[in-house]
């Protein structure tokens, strides 16, 4: 049971809702083009003063949404794992200095932070 708790407290969720809501609201964005241009095609039915009018919105603006929600999920059905950058400082014959950056992909235990 520790195994599985450590893989998944080891993926990036921020990073991961984060990519759903924006395409989910990216997504959406469009509906307010498409309420636009609908009322601008028929303003007997959907003007700005109507209920028709949000509720064609909400409607264009969910379906937008979702879809760019599935194709997020469908390209990322989960998390990556997190990725630990170290830095190592190699102090060689003086002045020189050289800093090595390793960029590597590993497992760790997951550290709550501290407040």
């Amino acid at each position: 049971m520790n195994l599985v708790n450590k893989f998944w407290s080891n993926l990036d969720w921020d990073h991961w809702l984060y990519g759903l809501l924006a395409g989910f609201l990216g997504g959406g964005a469009g509906a307010v083009v498409s309420g636009v241009v609908v009322s601008v095609r028929d303003p007997a039915r959907y003007n700005f003063s109507s209920s028709g009018f949000y509720i064609l919105v909400l409607s264009i603006f969910v379906a937008n949404g979702l879809l760019n929600f599935f194709s997020y999920l469908h390209q990322n059905p989960l998390p990556a794992v997190r990725v630990v950058t170290t830095t190592e400082t190699v102090n060689k014959t003086p002045p020189i200095t050289t800093t090595v950056t390793v960029q590597k992909t590993e497992m760790m235990e997951y550290a709550a932070k501290k407040e």
